[in-house]
């Protein structure tokens, strides 16, 4: 299997494999230093994210899954500042937050964040994992044969 790696803003090498024709993770996607890989046919979802210059992975049965959402976290917002600012202003985070079944703690993955993102990339990082939440929710869905 072919194997790519992409430099962090940590001046650190992700290897991730998969990238080429042929490979389980059909649908790949990169969040700031989170990456997300889905394999499709057996219905995974690859997790890598850079901690503290640790990389971090772990794989997702998506039949485990109860729910997969998105949650926006803001900023105070203060009587009348809504006159004045956009709501998308206050946004602190957007998390793709994944609950299980078993009662495992939910998962919460950060996709943007404010100090790491750039205003004017929000639209595209919000179409992003919009299609991402709507294609893990689907497969989750599917059946086993």
């Amino acid at each position: 299997m072919k194997k790519e790696t992409i430099k962090t803003g940590m001046d650190q090498d992700v290897s991730i494999s998969g990238m080429n024709f042929g490979s389980p993770f059909l649908k790949q996607e990169r969040f700031g230093n989170l990456s997300l890989s889905l394999d499709s046919i057996r219905r995974r979802l690859n997790i890598t994210r850079m901690v503290n210059k640790i990389r971090q992975s772990i794989q997702i049965q998506l039949n485990a899954t109860r729910q997969i959402s998105i949650k926006k976290v803001y900023s105070n917002i203060y009587v009348g500042q809504l006159k004045y600012r956009k709501l998308e202003e206050f946004l602190e985070t957007i998390y793709l937050q994944i609950e299980f079944f078993d009662g495992r703690n939910t998962i919460h993955l950060p996709v943007y964040e404010r100090k790491a993102n750039n205003l004017p990339d929000l639209p595209e990082i919000e179409r992003k994992v919009q299609y991402w939440q709507d294609l893990l929710s689907e497969l989750r869905l599917v059946k086993d044969k």
